[in-house]
């Protein structure tokens, strides 16, 4: 028989942090799987619809160099669009991108005329 795991917060972190190490690892091969495909099959044409990039939250913090505590904040208060499925969350960088430029770009000096 197995012994009781206490749910303490450490083992609630330790377990999302292997939840993520194991999204991070299988978007990973996912990537080298594609690859190997396409180097298999040079002779294919070309695919005519474009994919966006599926971030993880620790992906999306690095692409917009900020915290992983600041996505986890902005999530919270609804100012990024998000996909869960059951526990895990996505971004998709395109969204992203228009969110930030419907919301944001008013406020920057680059949109000044």
């Amino acid at each position: 028989m197995l012994p009781a795991v206490s749910n303490s917060p450490e083992i609630q972190r330790f377990a999302r942090s292997i939840a993520d190490l194991v999204a991070t690892i299988t978007e990973i091969i996912s990537g080298k799987m594609q690859a190997s495909v396409q180097d298999a099959a040079p002779a294919l044409p070309q695919a005519t619809a474009t994919y966006d990039s599926i971030l993880a939250k620790r992906q999306l913090a690095l692409h917009l160099h900020v915290p992983a505590r600041t996505i986890g904040m902005w999530m919270g208060k609804g100012f990024q669009p998000q996909y869960e499925i059951g526990k895990v969350v996505r971004f998709r960088l395109s969204d992203i991108h228009r969110t930030w430029d419907a919301n944001h770009k008013r406020h920057s000096y680059r949109s000044l005329p």
